[in-house]
């Protein structure tokens, strides 16, 4: 037999398995539809189901790595950290809309089962009913006991399961504010140069003490206001007399960015740096 009789026959046994599906679908809608539409959905969760044990060791797993990064100075370590967690949140993410797009259409399914019973009760109050009509009323009634116990068992399983997905979420740990910092920011993404002779560690180490040692103390027209320790970034050396380190303030406005910096000065009252900010912020007739 040649290639071309052979694809034909093919082509003629898909036609008749095809109108031989129909056939019994129409003649058996009750039992044929509602199994397929229980496979088709059992199928999905199915899929949902494994995927949220991958979920589980996906957060855990970054959560570790976020761990790490929130502890250490090692900047290969902060990218890694930083893609890990967007990676996690994108998946979690897609996983939601599956589910809830899935939940969707089952809903919309059960609206139109409760429309389909109205218009079949609707129909049993007229008096005289031709045989052939009760009898397909009696299939579409089947049909819709058949897929509203399907339904009645899948619903509850797949809400339980957006509910673990959005906690997994909620259990994926945040970096710190440690990576919000500019200079960090500039470092991770390239933007902020060093020479040759700076140690990355050492500046790494000096801002995170930098951060741990900020005192928020006050806020005004916006803006709040933080105190730091003085620390060497690079050429910016830290003036330390006695073990005494010098302190300034910054203004932050609504964006968290730093848009003035007071002089540095061993006062033993922070908010006298405080007011001269606020008084430039007067000046300046500045909002946040």
């Amino acid at each position: 037999m040649s290639t071309a009789e052979l694809l034909k026959l093919n082509r003629k046994n898909i036609a008749v398995s095809s109108s031989d599906l129909s056939t019994k679908v129409l003649s058996n809608p009750n039992k044929d539809l509602s199994a397929i539409l229980g496979l088709v959905i059992t199928k999905q969760l199915t899929s949902i189901f494994t995927d949220i044990r991958k979920l589980e060791r996906l957060v855990n797993e970054t959560n570790n790595l976020i761990d790490q990064a929130n502890n250490s100075n090692y900047k290969p370590l902060f990218n890694r950290a930083i893609v890990a967690r967007e990676r996690a949140l994108n998946i979690l993410e897609k996983a939601e809309r599956t589910s809830k797009r899935l939940k969707g259409v089952l809903d919309s399914i059960s609206r139109i089962l409760i429309v389909l019973n109205l218009i079949i009760s609707i129909i049993k109050k007229i008096p005289i009913i031709p045989p052939n009509v009760v009898l397909i009323i009696q299939r579409i009634q089947n049909l819709i006991n058949s897929l509203s116990i399907i339904l009645a068992i899948i619903l509850p399983s797949l809400n339980r399961r957006i509910s673990e997905i959005e906690l997994l979420k909620s259990k994926l740990k945040r970096l710190n504010d440690f990576f919000e910092n500019e200079t960090i920011k500039g470092l991770i993404n390239g933007t902020i140069s060093l020479n040759k002779e700076d140690n990355i560690e050492d500046i790494i180490a000096g801002i995170r003490q930098e951060i741990n040692s900020t005192t928020v103390i006050d806020e005004y027209e916006g803006f709040r206001f933080e105190i730091k320790d003085e620390v060497t970034l690079g050429v910016n050396k830290a003036v330390i007399v006695r073990g005494l380190r010098r302190k300034y303030a910054v203004a932050i406005d609504t964006n968290n960015t730093e848009v003035l910096r007071s002089d540095a000065s061993f006062t033993l009252d922070p908010t006298d740096l405080v007011e001269q900010l606020k008084l430039i912020i007067d000046q300046r007739n500045l909002k946040a």
